[in-house]
């Protein structure tokens, strides 16, 4: 959703069906929601706080008018996925334009698509027509998902023949689009007509309108045809746009993220580090930090799925397994996110993100200056933590000092992820920023200049939504990969030469039958595979049989390079000697020829060092990762098909007598 509780919301409970509350209106002063309980017929104000993590559990859905009630998930292939993602992000760019200058919805559309976009080449969006972009506008406002599914389209026969077309465009350019043109719209159109009537295109009693006229001259002659008919001295006076800040009316409307290089030596499990990255996130309305991780090595897309999942979700259990209490917890579904172009952003699981309502927006590479409020945090964090142990800055400078060589402590990596987040939240969000400061002279009223007193105001003053969490099932079912497999009752789910079983598979059965179903692969865990329920929304879960309680979460390239590994030690001796004496003798008598140049380069053993670090930190995290989602603990959870009923009496059942095979006894 891109919107908080709106009126109107239906609060159905996802294991029912059943509508609960109906929302009559929101209180945000009070952070309440007025409701209808439609079952006792009366009206109740519910705590927003309780009501969020019901929606993220998936105890309740939020259905909405314009909104499909099939759930999350979504049957779009990946081409619609880069067509929706292009459509999303060309809006986005649009209503900046739009609230950067203070223009109207059309005149910042004749900006961007014949001053922005052209200056952009390759990276540039694709471009909408006017009146899509204003239809997805009007969604955007109503907090319907910005879907562009083909039965939105419309009808797509043209309305007259294209010499009609033809002949409309041709005038345009002839008459109208010249500097101080005698034409005007009105007249175009009679011309249009006159024209259309003599070559008989057009019946006698029939005629073009003068809207039919100006809109095909605007999307398909020039964008803006007042500004063509414009001396040229003035249309650049009219186009000149100084470049200003980025302006944010609402919590969540922009999210940037950015993975920052930690200039400290670290000292993990495996090794002290100095390749420790922090990948995080800021709400740029408020400069409030609202997700993170760290991650050991160059961050990869799970890392950048990661620091999402975590702007997304509550962070209570964060704080508390840090040893940290907080009174306020930031977290919502961004409009739109920003990232720059590292090679783990572009990935389709990240383009995905666009099914849970969010234009990602990826920068052009060494463009830092686009992402102003995520820079400003980096900057402030690496300054204010630098005059900690292990940190190898020196006048401002990352990498000038050894802390190793120079005996300093060396902090953990729990240690250091502490430190980060008291900056975040007991310096940062209570330390006066000058453009919150200097805000007033656009809003023309006191918002506050700290980002907590900003958030505070936004939201229980103001009563400024903030955008309601996804499901963790449409987290889910948006970031892991997508497959048709048949469902079998021996082999459960087959995939990368694994079998898929588990307590849920004969429930499965008795839904499905043995056919084709859709699952959701998670690339970062191979002990899962999600089967997609009847109801188009809630994953089952499956097991894979390969794996147990114990096995860490491995990754499927991860758990293919541990087989591969484990083949290699296992290597039969005997053919090993064989080879070995085969090569040996072949090398006693060389083939004469010219000789290689002896030398070169030894690995550079720090490097090297990192690298096996890296790679131990990456198992480790495999371990934590199965940690916090146990096999066991798992199946229960996100409303699935129960195991059991609650007339099970297993206390009833009496034992099983045990014998012994070899004598007949009865065992006791």
């Amino acid at each position: 959703m891109t919107a908080g509780f709106l009126p109107g919301d239906e609060l159905v409970q996802s294991s029912s069906g059943q509508v609960l509350y109906v929302v009559e209106s929101v209180l945000p002063r009070i952070q309440r929601v007025k409701v209808v309980d439609l079952e006792h017929r009366e009206e109740k104000l519910l705590d927003e706080s309780e009501l969020r993590p019901r929606v993220v559990s998936g105890d309740i859905r939020v259905l909405r008018k314009g909104v499909g009630r099939a759930g999350a998930l979504h049957d779009r292939t990946e081409a619609e996925d880069h067509a929706h993602h292009a459509a999303m992000r060309f809006l986005q760019e649009l209503l900046q334009l739009k609230r950067r200058y203070g223009v109207s919805f059309s005149r910042a559309y004749a900006i961007l698509v014949e001053e922005v976009l052209p200056e952009q080449g390759e990276q540039a969006s694709t471009p909408l027509s006017l009146s899509q972009a204003y239809r997805l506008w009007e969604r955007e406002r109503d907090g319907i998902p910005l879907h562009l599914g083909h039965a939105a389209k419309g009808n797509r026969t043209p309305r007259y023949a294209a010499e009609v077309y033809a002949v409309v465009k041709d005038l345009a350019q002839k008459h109208l689009l010249h500097t101080h043109s005698r034409w005007t719209m009105r007249t175009l159109t009679e011309l249009a007509n006159l024209r259309l009537h003599d070559a008989g295109l057009l019946p006698k009693a029939t005629q073009v309108s003068q809207d039919f006229v100006q809109r095909i001259v605007r999307t398909q002659v020039h964008a803006d045809p007042s500004h063509k008919r414009m001396h040229p001295r003035d249309a650049i006076a009219a186009k000149a746009v100084a470049s200003g800040r980025i302006r944010i009316a609402g919590v969540f409307e922009r999210v940037e993220q950015d993975g920052l290089h930690l200039p400290w030596l670290i000292r993990t499990p495996y090794g002290d580090s100095t390749n420790v990255w922090l990948v995080h996130a800021i709400d740029c309305c408020t400069s409030v930090p609202v997700g993170w991780c760290l991650v050991i090595g160059s961050p990869r897309t799970p890392d950048t799925l990661k620091c999402i999942e975590t702007s997304l979700f509550p962070k209570k259990r964060r704080y508390e397994a840090l040893g940290l209490s907080y009174d306020f917890d930031v977290y919502g579904t961004p409009s739109l996110i920003v990232f720059d172009n590292g090679p783990e952003i572009r990935s389709d699981r990240v383009l995905r993100l666009s099914r849970l309502s969010m234009t990602v927006n990826r920068l052009k590479a060494n463009h830092p200056q686009e992402k102003p409020f995520i820079e400003r945090l980096n900057g402030s964090l690496k300054t204010y933590l630098e005059t900690l142990p292990g940190c190898t800055r020196f006048d401002g400078k990352d990498g000038q000092r050894d802390p190793a060589a120079l005996g300093d402590p060396v902090m953990t990596l729990e240690e250091m992820e502490r430190w980060i987040v008291r900056f975040y939240f007991e310096h940062w969000v209570n330390n006066p920023l000058a453009r919150l400061a200097e805000s007033i002279f656009v809003d023309n009223e006191d918002l506050g200049d700290t980002p907590i007193k900003r958030y505070r105001a936004l939201t229980e003053e103001r009563g400024c939504p903030i955008p309601l969490p996804p499901s963790v099932d449409a987290w889910r079912s948006a970031i892991y990969e997508q497959q048709c497999r048949t469902l079998s009752r021996k082999t459960g789910i087959s995939y990368g030469n694994y079998h898929f079983k588990g307590d849920r598979l004969p429930y499965l059965i008795s839904q499905f039958g043995e056919t084709e179903v859709k699952v959701l692969i998670d690339p970062d865990d191979f002990r899962w595979v999600y089967v997609v329920d009847k109801d188009g929304r809630t994953p089952v879960p499956l097991v894979n049989d390969s794996t147990s309680e114990i096995t860490p979460a491995y990754s499927y390239d991860e758990a293919a390079a541990l087989l591969k590994d484990a083949s290699k030690d296992g290597v039969n001796v005997a053919s090993e000697t064989l080879r070995r004496d085969v090569l040996n003798r072949s090398v006693e008598s060389p083939t004469k020829g010219r000789k290689a140049k002896s030398g070169g380069m030894a690995p550079n053993a720090k490097a090297a060092k990192s690298k096996e670090t890296t790679q131990q930190a990456r198992r480790h995290a495999a371990v934590q990762r199965s940690a916090d989602k146990p096999l066991l603990q798992s199946l229960p959870s996100l409303g699935h098909p129960p195991l059991g009923s609650d007339e099970d009496d297993w206390a009833s059942v009496s034992a099983l007598e045990v014998f012994d095979r070899r004598t007949g006894e009865i065992r006791t």
